[in-house]
């Protein structure tokens, strides 16, 4: 399968710029895996050997299929003049230009390389203690600038991005990779949805999931954001979501057809496989959760178990959460076994469960709601250091303060079709969110989620 390798160059002031960039890569690389694989390249996540210099290690930048330069401030480093010079003998400003001009110049000549410049176009502020050297920076900014995308008499003769906020950059850029790619033939294109196969694009009062990945627009940020918001609370030993909004503003859509897809993907660092659960209400929340987690494709490999029954199972969770959330813990270990058998040995995989607990509001009104909690927050903290085991009562609202809620529903903002789909048949269309002022919630839980994981 073809690999679009991404060159991403820019100096330090753009650091939130390229984190997104690696974001959108990998997103992109989890929509179209079936059809095209996409790998991010940065400079401080290589090994350097110390015998070379960082701009020598880093190679020939021609050799990647796509190369994004990203500009504000700074030009950036020095490079040492007499390694890195240009033809006519004077030297680069620094590795970014050298980088970007050495982009530009294989893909005039062979056009194999894709160069996509940006340039951050809010207002430039100097800090007092580094003034001198911010505008120094700034200036030789703003002279190679003006060199590279205007000829001697001031025409403009290359093409370049500007934006004004991260938000802006992070649509820009995503819009022009699927481009990139749609015109390259490594993606299908046409319409998004077979109607004769599938029926309708619309699954009315159904939330969207997985199955409707293909038509659900317009949720890139709300997702993304959903994504780092649950990684910093595993940050904080509760590595739970929740997601607040109106009834019919799309919340269980979010999670099922934006966060599980991420997840089930494998597109979390640090995790090799997840296994999903979506909790819904029922007359015992805990026994048909339990059902559910024995169910084909969750937790199997515990009816191998001291429990192999979900009632069982539930009644260990009743009595001893913590020794129910240790079963869960011996059920992935169980499963990571299995794939290492299966794949003829190498390291032990990391495994993890992604409980999703739609329509809480409800799960919470149920006469057995004590126990179902009580398990739901064991899972979380089976690996986190919390010692308030014994509050239960409080465990929806000491997660919700660890964790920090966000309210990451669609707005009535952002319930528009999503303009970086502009040629594909059908939309992601919605009821207006505040039609109906009954707030509810979901729960998105990551259980347990590996610390190291949570701090890449």
């Amino acid at each position: 399968m073809r690999v679009v390798r991404i060159f991403i160059s820019s100096p330090t002031d753009v650091l939130p710029e390229r984190e997104i960039a690696d974001r959108i890569v990998a997103r992109l690389d989890g929509v179209w895996r079936d059809h095209v694989r996409l790998s991010a390249e940065r400079w401080e996540r290589r090994n350097y050997d110390a015998a070379k210099s960082f701009q020598e290690t880093i190679g020939d930048i021609s050799s990647y299929d796509l190369v994004i330069g990203i500009l504000w401030k700074r030009i950036g480093s020095r490079l040492p003049p007499d390694v890195f010079k240009r033809k006519d003998g004077s030297p680069y400003e620094s590795g970014t230009v050298f980088e970007l001009e050495s982009a530009i110049a294989a893909s005039e000549v062979s056009g194999k390389s894709t160069v996509y410049l940006f340039r951050n176009m809010a207002p430039v502020h100097y800090a007092a203690e580094s003034a001198e050297e911010d505008q120094r920076q700034h200036r030789a900014l703003l002279g190679w600038w003006d060199r590279v995308v205007r000829d001697d008499e001031g025409y403009f003769r290359r093409g370049y991005q500007t934006y004004q906020t991260t938000e802006e950059f992070e649509q820009i850029l995503e819009q022009l990779l699927e481009e990139y790619l749609g015109k390259s033939g490594l993606i299908p294109t046409g319409p998004a949805w077979d109607v004769v196969a599938k029926g309708s694009p619309f699954p009315g009062l159904l939330p969207y999931d997985s199955g409707y990945g293909a038509v659900y627009f317009g949720r890139a940020l709300a997702v993304a954001n959903s994504i780092e918001d649950l990684r910093a609370a595993a940050q904080r030993d509760a590595p739970t979501l929740f997601i607040v909004g109106p009834s019919g503003s799309g919340k269980s859509s979010l999670a099922r057809a934006g966060l599980i897809p991420h997840f089930r993907d494998n597109r979390i660092p640090g995790v090799d496989f997840w296994r999903c659960l979506v909790a819904e209400p029922a007359q015992d929340p805990l026994v048909a959760l339990s059902r559910r987690l024995y169910g084909a494709g969750i937790l199997p490999e515990l009816t191998k178990g001291p429990c192999p029954t979900p009632e069982g199972f539930a009644a260990l969770a009743q009595q001893s959460p913590a020794s129910a959330a240790q079963m869960v813990k011996w059920g992935l270990d169980q499963a990571a076994a299995e794939t290492r058998h299966r794949v003829g040995g190498g390291r032990l995989p990391v495994g993890r469960l992604l409980l999703v607990l739609d329509q809480l509001e409800i799960i919470l009104d149920s006469p057995h709601k004590r126990a179902f909690l009580a398990f739901a927050r064991a899972l979380v903290e089976s690996e986190t250091n919390l010692v308030d085991r014994n509050a239960t009562e409080r465990s929806v609202s000491g997660l919700a303060a660890r964790s920090r809620p966000h309210g990451h529903a669609p707005s009535r903002d952002t319930v528009r079709p999503s303009p970086t789909r502009p040629k594909r048949d059908y939309r992601h269309h919605q009821r207006t969110p505040l039609a109906r002022p009954n707030w509810s919630l979901k729960s998105v839980k990551a259980c347990p989620c590996p610390k190291s994981s949570a701090k890449q």
